[in-house]
């Protein structure tokens, strides 16, 4: 039972990975991105190899068809979860740095107020965000959950 909760459940599946991806600098993207593409190209391989199977024999080429059917739902699914995490990383980027200089200019305004210099006004640092490289993750992410399974369609129906 427990074994059908996780396969349905998107949050028990990925849960570790986002944690991963909130908690992590450029090289966590990075290697989000990688698995993006690699997701993708297995799933488009695997359907071009069960086309090829599938003239020699055709029951291995439907079982390796209905593998790379899963596949490229996973890595739809996969592609569209980092998506999501990526433009909701992005949204907190923006906001953190937006209270940041808000509370920059309040201390210069009350250390202007107290006769104090701009010196004893920053002493916070500014928050680390990858506000780019986010929204170029979830741009990716989109065309590729998108393109994946309109790519899949269409090998499909080219190989026919």
């Amino acid at each position: 039972m427990n074994f059908f909760r996780w396969l349905f459940s998107v949050r028990r599946r990925h849960r570790a990975g986002i944690r991963r991806y909130e908690k992590g600098g450029a090289g966590v993207r990075v290697l989000t991105l990688f698995f993006m593409l690699l997701f993708c190209g297995i799933a488009i391989g695997l359907e071009l190899w069960s086309f090829s199977a599938g003239k020699e024999n055709l029951l291995v080429g439907i079982l390796v068809f209905i593998l790379a059917v899963i596949f490229c739902i996973a890595a739809a699914e996969f592609c569209l979860i980092y998506a999501v995490t990526a433009i909701r990383m992005f949204v907190w980027g923006v906001a953190d740095k937006a209270a940041y200089r808000e509370q920059q200019r309040r201390l210069a305004e009350t250390a202007a107020a107290g006769g104090m210099g701009a010196e004893g006004a920053g002493e916070a640092q500014a928050p680390k965000t990858h506000r780019a490289f986010d929204m170029l993750l979830f741009l990716l992410g989109l065309v590729l959950a998108i393109g994946i399974v309109i790519a899949f369609l269409v090998v499909a129906l080219t190989l026919l």
